[in-house]
Formats: structure tokens, C-alpha cells, sequence
């Protein structure tokens, strides 16, 4: 899965929206002129015979204008913000709870792993689990405004009735919304379809609330204000609800296409298409497919299938037939479900439980035969182009194929990577990153240092912090100590997700304990560097931690090649090798930098005595400045930046411990995802 290319897409996506919505607000102004110029022209017919009239009124027009784009503009952006504040108000309008990593459930455990794999593989923060407990349908959605907040929801009919492959198919097709940031695009969708619905609801409100009159003692009075209040509040609804169904229908035009990209990138991530046409025939055939959950219709849109009983037409349906999306995928597959379900005239599941049809053997047998609009992904669906992994043989080749698998997140063998690691990490620390008791003292531990004396002195850092920290940090020592170096950020990922779970308050003890610890021997390593870093970027937005803020995008190239100058600097002294090695693997990075290489320039830090990160240290703060700036440039100019910073890594062909753990963190600040294992 190619992360930026899905960017690409989805900014794409972004700008047509944009448009669409603009040419639903501009039909609204137009149809509500004529109808109100409509109204002036038959007034001046019966009331004032012989004036004249003219069409065109500028200071009518001008009014609509700003009291469709004030009302519609100034409701959705409430909701934004309602919804930008409070990341979780979705998942609590839907009574949805947290599903704890540590869970001792079975099923919940397995959901858990299956997400964990698949954060790993994609390089992103495991994003929280919730789970609606008492919905039976089989649904789930992931939600949330960037992929380092994004949240997973499934129901328990999910949990209930899908094989591990399944839900590992409808999870890794969450994962491809994530991925392809339509998660903040649903949520943009949202908000705008609140300021539409929004005049619909206020023309209700306008005929409808007699509350201020109720004790008015003049009749007339009542009658006048009927007079105005019921057209008028006629006239605001129909207005309204019009852009509410423009709305919804731009809303599913656009939902559905995204949905067939997500489901060919979920095969070509799990390699298992039978996984998802699987879970996707259970849907269909079982005929619970609409979620029960109140406030559900406004977020119709999240879900991995419809979620609510469209009675307005496939025109206004959010997801394509769950037919049509069998066939994109697998074409062998649809037929043997239509020949099955025509020749039984029953609906089957896997485990032979048959089960009336719902909308009977007629009706199903005509709508499994109408016409497929679906798009081709070639013969054997999605999954017939993925690459086999084959080693190579050249060693330019072999560089090639590392910066394949360090750039593209989500692929079937990074999936494998993860499962392994997985499996290879001590359980016991494993479930200390899932319990919010423990994992402060996890997350610190991960800061001991190998070297006896750096470890005293953070030991005296731990003493003067007591509490239970320092007896899990103590029970938890041994095992860290032995804890593979390329396993800690993995681990630290793996950890975020119950972090952020923490009351704010908390979070920023633990902030100020991690910083102590890191700096308690006056040096930062690269890794507590990039750890203090992603935990800084992950956890800003639920607690009070310190983070430096860039208004202005970074757009100019001499601005951009200086920063990345700095960075691939970063990377090639990194281990303290010598000079003409780091210059070297500089220059190769550089030349990946395109149109920004002429302003980059190499750095290189005085030698310390003490060497190694030592010396790197004293290009942190820049690094820095640089991170920070480039966050902000557009997406293709990070891609260029990560590309160049990844052939540095691999300029002499192998992959050092702290350059991959550096470069990690700088995709991480980039927000370009990278596997981890």
C-alpha cells in the first residue's frame, strides 16, 4: 500500500468534494431566489396591478447569500469543532466502550492482536479499540481526524460471527480509511451535512414551537404571527431539507467509490481475499447488517457496510451492493454465491446453518443479476499483482527492495514481520504496555540504559519519583534489559494507544518523569530522543505537554532544502562513523532531494570526547526546527524528504539500530507512516 499515492488520492477526493458541496450551496441561493422572486412577481400581479417588475434583485440575492453560507457555515463549523475538541463524542454517541489490550476475553484478545499486527505492519500508533456491546450486526468503522488518534470500532455481532481472517480483512479495510486519511474526511462530511440539515431543523423549530405564545391573551396576535411563522418555516425547511438530500447524495457518490479502493487495498495488505468476501457474504446473506445504535444515521458513512435501511434508492446508498464488492474482489467467488443461493433458495452461511431468505428467493435471485458497477482491478482481483518477496541478488537491487519495504506500509509481508515480532516479545511486557497501571512505568523502563553507571543515575531519578512506578519499573528491569534493541520502538507503538487512555493530568507527570530520566546524565541518546519526541507528538492533544507551533506552511525550496540538509545530516553522522562515510551516505540522500538538493547542505558536529550520541546531540535542537518545519510542507515534498533520508540509511546496504530508530521517528514527525517491522 502505497501511503502517499492514497494521500494523493484522497486530496484529490478532498478538492472535489469541495467543489460538489460549493455547486449544492449555489443551487440552494438559485432555487431559493427564484422561488422568492417567484412570491414578489405573483404580490406585485394581485396586490399592485401595473407595476413593474424585474427579476433580477441584487440586495435579494446578496441576502441569501450570506444567510445560507452565515446559517450552513456557522452550524457546520460548530460541529467541527464539537467534534475536533472531543475526539471520542462519535464512539459516545453510539454507547460504545473501550476494549482494553489487556482484555482476558478470548475474542476481545484476538481483535486485539489482529490490530496490533496491523499497526506494526503499517508503521502507525495501534489505534484504541471500542466495542458496542449490545449491537448484534456486523459493522465496524475507524474514526477520528489523523492516523496518530484514529480509533477502531466493531460490534459484538463482529466479534460473534467472523473468523479471524475475516475480521482481519474488514479490520485491515479500516485501516486502508486510516491510511488514506478518509477518516478526517468523514468527519469533514459530517460537520457539513449538520449546517445543511441544520436550516431544516430551524424551519421546523420556526412553525413548529408555539411556547412564546401559549400564554399570550390576544388571539389576533396569535393568528398574525401564524400568518408569517408557518410559511416561512414551510418555506426554510423545504430549503433545507433540499440541501440535506444534495448533501447525502454527494456524501454516498463519493463514500462508495472510496469504498472499493479500501477493500482492493485490504487484499492486497492481508493477501487473503477470501477473508474479506467472506466477511462481506456473511453480511449480506444474514440480513443484519442495520445497526440499532441511536445516532447512527448521521454517521452512516463510517461503517464497513450500510448501516441503515435505505429507502430513497441505491442513488442515495453510502456503500456499494455487498455483492458488487464481492465481485471486484473475487468474480469466481460472486457466482458460486449466486449459483448457491439461486439453487437452494436459501441463504447459506460457512457453517452450513441455513437460514430463510430475507427478502425471498424472487427478489434475491433478480437483484444478485443486476449489472456490476464496480471497478476493474484485472484478472484475480487485487490480490493477483502483490509481490511475491523474492530475494534479490543485486546488491543495488537489494538497496532498492530496502527502501521498498522501509517506504510502503501495509504490505503482506510486513504483516508477517509483525506477527512474528508479536510473538517474539516477552509477554510480560507485552502486558504491561496494555494496562494503564502499568504502562507509565513501561514506557519509562524503556529509558534504562544498558551502561551501569547511566542506569544508577536513573535510578535515583526513579527513587525520588516512588510510588508504584518504581516497584513495576523494578519487577519489569530484568526483562527490558534483555528486550531486543530493534523491539523498543515497536513496543513504545504498542504502548501508545493505553497511554492516551490516561487522565490528562497524569500523562503530564509522566511527561516530566520521562524528560528527567532521559537528560538525568546531561546526554540524550537517538533513542530517548525519538522517544521523548513520539510520545510529545502522540499525547499533545490529551494532556498539557509542551509543543512548539508552526503557523506558516514551509513552502519556499531554499527553506526546504536547508531543513532537509539538516535531517539527512542527522541520519548520515549517526553512529559516529567517520567523516567520508557520512559524507558519503549524505551525498546519496541528496540526490534524491530533486529540485531542493542545491540548498542542502551537510553539517557535521565538532568530535566529542565522549563520542557517539554525544556528538549527535548537538545537532538535536536543529533537527528540531527542521522536523517541524517540514511537517508542514506538502505531502509530496515530505515523501521526497523520507525517500532521501531512507537512501541514506541504506547507502552501505545494511540497517544500524539507531539510524532505523532516527528515521522512524523523523516518518513518525512527518506523518508518513513507516512498518516497524
Amino acid at each position: 500500500m502505497d501511503f502517499f499515492s492514497a494521500q494523493a488520492r484522497a486530496r484529490k477526493k478532498t478538492r472535489q468534494l469541495i467543489v460538489l458541496f460549493a455547486a449544492a450551496i449555489v443551487f440552494l441561493v438559485a432555487l431559493s431566489y427564484a422561488i422568492l422572486a417567484g412570491i414578489r412577481a405573483g404580490w406585485l400581479y394581485y396586490y399592485e396591478p401595473g407595476s413593474a417588475f424585474q427579476f433580477w434583485q441584487p440586495g435579494l440575492l446578496a441576502f441569501l447569500i450570506v444567510m445560507t453560507c452565515g446559517l450552513v457555515g456557522g452550524a457546520s463549523w460548530w460541529k467541527w469543532r464539537q467534534l475536533s475538541k472531543d475526539g471520542l463524542l462519535v464512539i459516545k454517541s453510539l454507547g460504545a466502550r473501550w476494549v482494553s489490550p489487556g482484555s482476558a476475553n478470548i475474542i476481545e484478545r484476538r481483535l486485539v492482536n489482529i490490530v496490533e499486527e496491523m499497526a506494526i505492519a503499517s508503521g502507525v500508533p495501534a489505534p484504541a479499540i471500542f466495542l458496542i456491546e449490545n449491537e448484534q450486526a456486523i459493522n465496524a468503522f475507524a474514526c477520528g481526524l489523523k492516523p496518530q488518534d484514529a480509533t477502531i470500532v466493531v460490534t459484538r455481532g463482529a466479534l460473534d460471527h467472523l473468523t479471524r481472517d475475516e475480521l482481519q480483512g474488514v479490520i485491515g479495510h479500516e485501516f486502508s480509511h486510516i491510511l488514506n486519511n478518509d477518516i478526517r474526511m468523514n468527519v469533514v462530511l459530517m460537520a457539513v451535512v449538520h449546517g445543511l440539515l441544520f436550516m431544516a431543523l430551524a424551519g421546523e423549530g420556526i412553525f413548529k414551537d408555539w411556547n412564546l405564545l401559549e400564554e399570550s391573551p390576544f388571539y389576533f396576535m396569535k393568528v398574525i404571527v401564524a400568518m408569517v411563522r408557518v410559511p416561512v418555516g414551510i418555506a426554510v425547511s423545504i430549503f433545507g431539507y433540499t440541501g440535506y438530500f444534495l448533501g447525502r447524495l454527494i456524501i454516498a457518490t463519493i463514500s462508495r467509490q472510496r469504498e472499493y479502493l479500501s477493500d482492493a487495498a485490504a487484499v492486497q495488505f492481508t493477501r487473503s481475499p477470501s477473508g474479506l468476501t467472506g466477511a462481506l457474504r456473511k453480511i449480506g446473506l444474514s440480513g443484519g447488517v442495520v445497526v440499532t445504535s441511536k445516532n447512527v444515521r448521521a454517521i452512516q458513512h463510517f461503517f464497513f457496510v450500510d448501516a441503515c435501511r435505505n429507502h430513497l434508492g441505491r442513488w442515495f446508498a453510502t456503500h456499494p451492493y455487498w455483492l458488487d464488492r464481492v465481485r471486484a474482489i473475487d468474480a469466481q467467488a460472486a457466482k458460486f454465491i449466486v449459483s448457491d443461493t439461486l439453487e437452494r433458495g436459501r441463504l447459506v452461511t460457512d457453517d452450513s446453518d441455513e437460514r430463510p431468505a430475507v427478502a425471498g428467493r424472487r427478489k434475491t435471485g433478480l437483484r444478485l443479476k443486476q449489472k456490476i458497477e464496480a471497478p476493474s482491478f484485472g484478472e484475480g482481483g487485487p490480490a493477483a499483482n502483490i509481490s511475491t518477496g523474492e530475494n534479490k541478488t543485486d546488491p543495488a537491487e537489494n538497496r532498492a527492495a530496502m527502501l521498498q519495504r522501509l517506504l510502503c506500509a501495509g504490505t503482506p509481508e510486513s504483516i508477517a514481520r509483525a506477527r512474528q515480532l508479536l510473538a517474539s516479545i516477552n509477554p510480560e511486557l507485552l502486558d504491561a504496555a496494555h494496562c494503564r497501571d502499568t504502562v507509565p512505568a513501561l514506557v519509562l523502563g524503556l529509558l534504562i540504559d544498558r551502561d551501569e553507571t547511566v542506569r544508577h543515575m536513573q535510578w535515583d531519578v526513579f527513587t525520588f519519583q516512588g510510588g508504584a512506578p518504581l516497584k513495576i519499573i523494578t519487577r519489569l528491569e530484568p526483562a527490558l534489559l534483555k528486550l531486543p534493541l530493534e523491539h523498543r520502538l515497536p513496543l513504545l507503538q504498542l504502548a501508545l494507544p493505553t497511554l492516551r487512555m490516561m487522565p490528562g493530568q497524569d500523562i503530564g507527570r509522566f511527561w516530566q518523569a520521562a524528560d528527567k530520566i532521559a537528560q538525568c546524565d546531561g546526554r540524550i541518546t537517538v533513542f530517548e530522543y525519538s522517544l521523548l519526541r513520539m510520545v510529545q507528538r502522540h499525547l499533545v492533544s490529551v494532556a498539557a505537554i509542551p509543543l512548539r507551533k508552526t503557523n506558516k506552511a514551509c513552502a519556499q525550496p531554499s527553506e526546504i532544502g536547508a531543513h532537509a540538509g539538516m535531517v539527512l545530516s542527522m541520519l548520515a553522522n549517526c553512529g559516529g562513523v567517520d567523516e567520508g562515510t557520512s559524507r558519503k551516505a549524505f551525498e546519496a540522500g541528496k540526490s534524491k532531494l530533486g529540485r531542493f538538493a542545491v540548498f542542502a547542505k551537510w553539517h557535521r558536529p565538532q568530535t566529542d570526547e565522549s563520542g557517539g550520541a554525544a556528538m549527535i546531540q548537538q545537532l538535536y535542537r536543529p533537527l528540531d526546527t527542521a522536523l517541524d518545519r517540514l511537517a508542514t510542507a506538502p505531502l509530496e515534498t515530505r515523501r521526497a524528504v523520507l525517500a532521501a533520508a531512507a537512501a541514506v540509511v541504506m547507502d552501505d546496504g545494511k540497517q544500524h539500530i539507531e539510524e532505523v530508530e532516527l528515521l522512524r521517528m523523523m516518518s513518525d514527525s512527518l506523518g508518513c507512516p513507516m512498518p516497524l517491522a
